[in-house]
């Protein structure tokens, strides 16, 4: 009889303030979706713990969820708790360009508090939320044009309704699948 293997990653959520991380995280976490919600003050933390199959293998998994105040008076402090993360969820906000344009800065954030060399190491997704909103439906072709100039490796980008529900236990599998990916379980 096979054993569930058990295990536990730090997941941080980084992104500009207002682009949906805390009603992301509150609704995958909750079940529901909270029509309003204050500001997250340096950083937030949620548990979520989920089964998964993968290969014929069965893993229990526990989410550390790290919902990191993305307003610019938190830079100096948010590398310490990107600390020790295992994976990264950058959100943007389809509706509000701005946003997209910041990716760049978060990646490097990231990766500078990680100290990572090879981004193919890091389990990461870029995510476009708030697709309940009208947007230049362009946005979601530059982001990805974007990102593979960028990093020249394919960064996964996928897109999400905090709102509805929309894509958001998809991407929570796949961030996941990385994570257990890149700790060589085989």
């Amino acid at each position: 009889m096979e054993m569930t293997e058990k295990l536990k990653f730090k997941l941080c959520i980084l992104g500009d303030a207002s682009v949906g991380k805390t009603s992301l995280i509150h609704h995958y976490c909750e079940g529901y979706f909270r029509e309003s919600y204050l500001s997250t003050i340096g950083v937030a933390f949620l548990t979520k713990t989920l089964d998964m199959t993968i290969n014929n293998r069965d893993f229990n998994v526990t989410l550390q969820l790290w919902d990191i105040g993305g307003q610019s008076i938190f830079q100096k402090i948010r590398a310490n708790y990107l600390k020790g993360s295992q994976g990264a969820f950058i959100l943007f906000d389809v509706s509000n360009k701005n946003t997209l344009m910041h990716i760049d800065d978060w990646i490097v954030e990231l990766t500078r508090a990680l100290n990572v060399k090879d981004m193919s190491k890091l389990p990461l997704v870029v995510i476009g939320n708030k697709i309940d909103l009208d947007f230049d439906s362009r946005l979601k072709k530059r982001a990805a044009e974007f990102l593979k100039k960028q990093y020249k490796i394919e960064i996964p980008i996928t897109y999400t309704s905090a709102k509805t529900g929309k894509g958001m236990n998809e991407v929570f599998e796949l961030i996941t699948k990385l994570m257990i990916k890149n700790t060589n379980i085989r």
